[in-house]
């Protein structure tokens, strides 16, 4: 029998991580032209003494990041059209595999718009592709221009600010660009995934009904995607006949490592037979059962939900049951709530603490 819909999602997102790391490690050559550009043109003179000089610096800065960011802009977006192609043949493949007939596939033009026009959710603040790119160029040459124009107003020498600006600590523009870029590509990928695939599952709607949320096992996993990830019994479901297209899906955050597996339509629900996921408590992988949710597991490992939760947050969840502590530890905008806001709350939290 072909793999689950769980399973081929899970292993899919690892090969998607991996993709999204060579794209981002092809901004390094710009990023170096970028820094190799700036420190000669910084190290021609010992300090910036005018206005006039900072103004030609800030000039040639814009300039410089325009070309070389523009050139990466251009090479990831054609990157992002061979992905969404792939995606899409993806998609139907391994819908296709599963259920054992053919399925119909949405036009690459309308995955295209789609993956363009809707926007990706990143803790709460909504961009396109093209303002999630842009937001990464306009962070970068915005953060250099800060330090250029703190020295000029500090009478720092030039040789200060190329060790802030291309230096090798973890703190330079320089790594922290690098950095960046493979959160950026991490992003992207995701989000062209995950709107191909809901298109893929709209377009088959007497197989697909809707999409569910399916979270990291591990310490790693963010506090929105610990929550998403124990509400309905193992992920956040979400129906097209009631949710339509419009309903949370990846990235939740900057650099998420969720995914959305497809919810069969009860005519094809026994193709999905009981499997296991991997997790990772303590360092050491294990197998858990397919329908576990984050805070079963970090309820039944309590070195993982100290790791995760602190230590006050895990004496709680362990007084009261997973699905109860979901409920009560986060807003309704789904933000985790403080220790004194849960003890307020819930009297069990307050025994747990011994308030």
């Amino acid at each position: 029998m072909s793999d689950t819909a769980l399973a081929t999602a899970i292993s899919h997102e690892i090969a998607l991580i991996k993709y999204s790391r060579t794209l981002g490690k092809d901004a390094s050559k710009y990023i170096d032209n970028i820094m190799k550009a700036l420190k000669e043109e910084l190290l021609a003179t010992d300090k910036i003494t005018t206005k006039k000089q900072k103004d030609e610096l800030i000039r040639f800065i814009n300039e410089l990041f325009n070309s070389e960011l523009g050139d990466w802009n251009e090479e990831l977006e054609k990157d992002i059209t061979r992905l969404i192609k792939e995606e899409a043949k993806f998609h139907q493949a391994s819908l296709s595999a599963l259920v054992g007939e053919r399925v119909a596939r949405p036009t690459l033009e309308s995955i295209t718009k789609a993956a363009y026009s809707t926007e990706m959710v990143l803790s709460g603040q909504a961009y396109t592709v093209d303002e999630r790119i842009k937001q990464y160029d306009v962070n970068a040459v915005a953060k250099v221009k800060r330090i250029v124009t703190a020295g000029w107003s500090d009478g720092a020498t030039t040789a200060e600010m190329v060790q802030q600006i291309t230096g090798k600590q973890n703190s330079s523009v320089s790594n922290q660009m690098k950095r960046s870029a493979f959160s950026l590509a991490k992003d992207l990928t995701s989000h062209v995934s995950s709107v191909a695939k809901t298109k893929v599952g709209m377009d088959n709607k007497d197989i697909i009904v809707g999409e569910r949320v399916v979270v990291t096992l591990d310490s790693k996993t963010s506090p929105i995607c610990q929550r998403l990830g124990s509400l309905d019994g193992g992920g956040k479901r979400y129906y097209y006949a009631e949710d339509g297209y419009n309903f949370p899906r990846n990235p939740f955050h900057y650099n998420c490592r969720s995914t959305m597996t497809y919810i069969l339509s009860d005519e094809y629900e026994s193709l999905e037979e009981p499997r296991t996921r991997p997790s990772v408590v303590s360092g050491k992988a294990k197998r858990v059962d397919s329908d576990t949710d984050w805070m079963s597991l970090a309820k039944a490992n309590p070195a993982l939900a100290i790791e995760s939760l602190g230590v006050d947050k895990a004496k709680i969840l362990d007084s009261m049951s997973a699905e109860e502590f979901t409920k009560i530890a986060y807003d309704r905008l789904g933000n985790p709530i403080t220790i004194d806001e849960l003890v307020a709350k819930s009297k069990t939290a307050a025994k747990a603490l011994g308030r």
